[in-house]
């Protein structure tokens, strides 16, 4: 059974609306003002969202404007129902991500129709969206194993090598630990596109888990774009512009590279 938010606060209105619905087959949830029917949205997670535009406290904008911001609830099917019906209205709804318009007052017929076609596009995009998702699954599963065990093929064969220390001069040891390391951050790499995958899947089937995969806030953009940059010139073997100068230890690593590179 599906469920719809109804918010209006003019209690006729909003009980005539909550009947008919329910009379059609849908779980009705009812809100007053916008800041109830935003707290009841995330409490039910409805199906579809009937929001009047004119209330008092938080209007119909500032409600979908809250809902915008968050992804549990930012996909929601999102009808505005009120009697404001110029063009500067509603090109202010759709802006701000509404899905319809409609104008009050209506008949039973024009709403149980808005509501329909709003199912139906969601039925869609949805079945378009899961088609993809399943394409990206098979293409995981097919490739995946493969590519977890180049890499972890290396060090397990690298670091067999090493077992005979005795017969390897320092040279061969820093290349063979070289070779470790590189594969290793090509696994740390998979594995962080797969735990990655992993979210993106339980956001898909269970968006009300959404708010515990919590994204830590950035504090330095610039700090994170150069250790970045560092990580990439470190791998391709590439200085970056203030180490050209380094210490005794940078030195000791660029030597290293050179070795390896001739």
């Amino acid at each position: 059974m599906k469920t719809i938010l109804v918010i209006e606060d003019d209690p006729l209105i909003r009980e005539s609306i909550g009947d008919v619905l329910e009379l059609e087959g849908y779980q009705v949830v009812t809100a007053a003002n916008g800041a109830i029917g935003v707290a009841l949205t995330f409490q039910h997670l409805p199906d579809l969202i009937l929001c009047d535009v004119s209330m008092p406290e938080m209007d119909g904008f500032e409600v979908l404007k809250s809902l915008q911001q968050h992804p549990e609830t930012n996909t929601i099917p999102f009808v505005f129902l009120t009697a404001r019906t110029t063009k500067a209205d509603q090109r202010q709804g759709m802006n701000l991500g509404a899905d319809d318009y409609l104008a009050k007052p209506c008949t039973v017929p024009e709403l149980l129709n808005t509501i329909s076609r709003r199912f139906e596009k969601r039925a869609v995009v949805q079945a378009k969206s899961e088609k993809q998702l399943e394409n990206v699954r098979l293409n995981i599963a097919q490739s995946l194993p493969h590519e977890l065990y180049t890499p972890l093929n290396g060090i397990l064969g690298f670091s067999e090598l090493l077992r005979d220390y005795d017969s390897l001069d320092q040279a061969e040891i820093q290349e063979i630990g070289e070779a470790i390391h590189t594969s290793a951050l090509r696994l740390h790499h998979l594995l962080k596109n797969f735990v990655l995958y992993s979210k993106l899947e339980l956001i898909a089937h269970h968006p009300e888990q959404a708010k515990f995969l919590q994204i830590p806030k950035v504090q330095s953009a610039a700090a994170i774009i150069q250790a970045t940059a560092q990580q990439v010139a470190q791998q391709t073997g590439r200085l970056l512009q203030r180490d050209r100068y380094p210490d005794r230890r940078q030195q000791a690593l660029r030597d290293k590279r050179g070795h390896l590179q001739s």
